[in-house]
């Protein structure tokens, strides 16, 4: 088996945008508008990089709603990259949360992609992380 490639944050980053700026419906909430790392066949920005184990817990998932660092311990997890398929891991957990924040939060997003307060998040991202 080949050695799998890290992906950038950058990479990440823009993803997730295409991906939820194609459908902001895709964004993973539960049946009262909050977030959740599995939901109705939905994932969340982090949800979405977890093992398949997880994924495959649903809403049963322990620490479905909740912070990254609940999520890592209600599964005895050091760091969020035990939980991460491999080309996810090795960026901090702070990369993680915002990237989760903008993912979370409705004002980020309009029916049809980015709102402007979701474009200002990203640009604060990426002066955060240097991208």
């Amino acid at each position: 088996m080949g050695e799998v490639k890290q992906l950038s944050k950058e990479e990440i980053l823009t993803n997730m945008i295409s991906f939820y700026s194609e459908d902001p419906n895709r964004r993973s909430q539960d049946d009262v508008g909050s977030c959740v790392y599995n939901g109705r066949g939905r994932h969340c920005a982090v949800g979405r990089h977890l093992l398949q184990v997880y994924k495959d817990m649903g809403r049963k998932l322990k620490g479905n709603v909740g912070t990254i660092d609940e999520l890592m311990a209600y599964h005895d997890c050091i760091m969020l990259d035990e939980m991460l398929d491999e080309e996810y891991r090795g960026h901090e957990i702070e990369f993680w949360e915002q990237v989760q924040h903008l993912h979370d939060r409705d004002f980020h997003w309009t029916e049809t992609g980015l709102s402007e307060d979701g474009h200002n998040k990203i640009k604060q991202i990426k002066e955060q992380f240097n991208l």
